[in-house]
This record gives structure tokens, C-alpha cells and sequence, in this order.
């Protein structure tokens, strides 16, 4: 009775001591096994949650919570990874390795993406030497995943209740060159984790004029203790536990459609 009236007393989004205690407890029997890493997804104007009303396109939604991130945000990276994204049949498959898993559709299970004719490489070597046409484009999209956290202006505290919880960007074929300049960074600075990177949303157009957004990525300020220390231990966590991955990457690429190639050469 008595922490009820504390509660009552000092409102609901506030934590008495003992409240704190117990929720780091319950916290504790989670099953961290695996580490699931939920999508940042850059909203388009096909994205379910901007045809539902609960989004507007150019924000960053957490794609298993719905949590909008705004058109901004800085972000800290502690694991990066090539992996292949896929839609077949309305679903959507992530791998991270250099094979397809075996939950892939078996005309692609087992298989290294290399040796697959579908695979985004391959697929627009075929294009450009005129054995393919480029239609909806590749069937297994390349995909540069950075997986990290947001940091908020309450990082801190989210931190010391163990309340920071990773995501992960993935950067396909509009998002190419934001994905280098993350790369060129993390190649210069002493590591991944030593600054933020600061990612908004750019309203852009293709050559048939329908509109989407890509992500722009600029170097962000240096990190904080704090927030080097949470990174460092998800990228220890990362390096040994299985990564699952959430979310359908290509929601960030449906609103342009594909751009006639006419023969040039796909980049």
C-alpha cells in the first residue's frame, strides 16, 4: 500500500527506488540469447504506418515499436555488417551472412549470394551486359546494416536503467552514398563509438518526378562516457550472440519507381 500511494502521489512516469529495483529485476529474466534489432525505417509515402495516418513521409519509425524518431536524429554505432534483403511472395527475408539461411525460400536456401543469379550484383552485371531487363530492379537487395543506438537527450538515465535498447539502419540502393560516408567515418575516427553520427531525412525526386526521401548522414559530436560505454558493450554482445533481425527493409525504397535504364549502364 505504502509504494501504490508513492506512485500516486509523485505521478505515473516517475519510478519510486523500489519500483526501479524490481523493474531491473524483471528485466534481468528477459531472454537475451539473441539480440533482436529492430529497423529504423525511413517513412515513404507507401509505408504502412503513413498510409494508416499514424506517420507522416521523411520520419524515422522503429519498426517493431512504431516509435517516430523525427526527421533527425544522432545515432552511435557499434557493429556493422553487408547483408541481402529480400520480397518473395509478400514476405520479406533479412540475411546477414554470405549465405542464405535455411528460413529462406528454398530456390535460394543454402545458397552463397555470390553464385545467385538474383543477388543485386550479379543481377545488374546481367542488366549491363543486355541479358536481363531491369524491370522492378534486383530480386536480393545488398543491404549496409550499422547496428547502434539513438542517443536521446535522456540517454543517461535510460542507461543507468538499463533502458537503451539497439536498432539498426540498413542503407540499400537510394541510401548508397550515405552509407559511404558512415563507412568513410568509422574509418577515421579511433573507433565506431568515438563520435554520433547526426542522420535527417531529404525530400529528393527520380527522373519521372515521384517524390521520396533518402537519408543524409553528417559526423555528429563526440560521445559521451556514458554513451561509449553502453556501445561498447553491445558491440561485445554483438560479436557473440546471434543477431535477429526485424523489419522490411525495402519499405524505404517503394515510392520511386523504377527509372527506365534505356540500355545505360545500372550503377
Amino acid at each position: 500500500m505504502e509504494a501504490a500511494t508513492a506512485i500516486e502521489k509523485q505521478g505515473s512516469q516517475e519510478l519510486t527506488q523500489a519500483e526501479e529495483a524490481l523493474a531491473a529485476k524483471i528485466r534481468g529474466k528477459v531472454d537475451q540469447a539473441s539480440l533482436t534489432i529492430p529497423l529504423v525505417k525511413l517513412a515513404q509515402g507507401q509505408t504502412r504506418e503513413v498510409v494508416s495516418g499514424d506517420a507522416v513521409a521523411g520520419e524515422f519509425l522503429n519498426s517493431k515499436t512504431g516509435e517516430s524518431y523525427g526527421t533527425e536524429f544522432e545515432f552511435i554505432v557499434a557493429d556493422t555488417f553487408t547483408g541481402h534483403f529480400a520480397r518473395i511472395d509478400g514476405e520479406g527475408y533479412n540475411a546477414q551472412g554470405p549465405v542464405a539461411p535455411d528460413n529462406w525460400p528454398p530456390q535460394y536456401a543454402g545458397q552463397a549470394f555470390a553464385e545467385i543469379d538474383d543477388e543485386e550484383t550479379n543481377f545488374k552485371a546481367a542488366v549491363n551486359a543486355g541479358e536481363r531487363e531491369f524491370g522492378h530492379g534486383p530480386p536480393i537487395s545488398i543491404t549496409h546494416n550499422y547496428v547502434g543506438l539513438i542517443v536521446t537527450e535522456d540517454f543517461e538515465e535510460r542507461a543507468a536503467q538499463n533502458r537503451t535498447l539497439p536498432v539498426r539502419l540498413s542503407l540499400m540502393r537510394k541510401n548508397a552514398k550515405a552509407a559511404e560516408t558512415i563507412d568513410y567515418l568509422l574509418l577515421t575516427w579511433p573507433a565506431p563509438w568515438s563520435r554520433t553520427i547526426k542522420v535527417k531525412s531529404s525530400r529528393d525526386t527520380n527522373a519521372k518526378g515521384d517524390v521520396f526521401y533518402k537519408a543524409e548522414v553528417t559526423e555528429g559530436e563526440p560521445a559521451s562516457t556514458a554513451v561509449r560505454s553502453v556501445a561498447v558493450n553491445l558491440a561485445t554482445a554483438a560479436q557473440s550472440q546471434k543477431l535477429e533481425l526485424v523489419g522490411d527493409d525495402d519499405e524505404q525504397e517503394k515510392p520511386a519507381k523504377p527509372v527506365e535504364t534505356d540500355g545505360m549502364e545500372v550503377g
